[in-house]
């Protein structure tokens, strides 16, 4: 869970940069933003969208976990600076060129695949991962057997062992 002070910070950051900003909870997925920002994110994730006029009103519904933040790249690199210069305890990777997610330090790909592999017994000597986006790399980095997509940056095939076709 992220902390309430954090929640705030990147909300008021967000919006002063009119991105789109979707609050992953404990119960649900949350979307503040505008038609067109809907119209990208909605090509992008599966079910239902649950749209809210004032992210600060939900806050208290659910915990929130996560955030991702979406807009053009250049735009989402400003705000990932102006969230750095606010000293935030936070990680912040991007999951496509127009998506930057924000999580609590030490949430990632590569963790959930330890604790994955842990609960299930498997040694991770024996894990494998595919992945096509900065959102993947500490998983690749993690798994025993790494792979890129064909269609992923150069800087996610440089960390893969091997690299697939494109999954375009």
């Amino acid at each position: 869970e992220l902390p309430p002070e954090v929640n705030i910070a990147i909300i008021e950051v967000a919006r002063t940069a009119g991105v789109g900003i979707a609050l992953h909870q404990i119960d649900n997925l949350r979307f503040e933003s505008t038609d067109e920002q809907i119209k990208i994110i909605n090509r992008n994730l599966p079910g239902e969208l649950i749209r809210v006029e004032d992210s600060y009103s939900v806050l208290e519904i659910s915990p929130t976990v996560s955030f991702t933040l979406w807009g053009p790249h250049e735009i989402l690199l400003d705000v990932q600076q102006k969230i750095k210069a606010l000293g935030l305890a936070v990680d912040m990777t991007f999951s496509g060129e127009v998506f930057l997610e924000v999580t609590n330090p030490g949430v990632s790909k590569g963790q959930a695949l330890l604790i994955l592999a842990q609960h299930l017994g498997i040694p991770n000597s024996r894990t494998a991962a595919i992945g096509d986006q900065f959102n993947d790399v500490s998983m690749l980095q993690t798994a025993a057997v790494s792979i890129a997509m064909g269609n992923a940056p150069d800087d996610i095939k440089a960390v893969a062992q091997h690299i697939a076709p494109t999954n375009n």
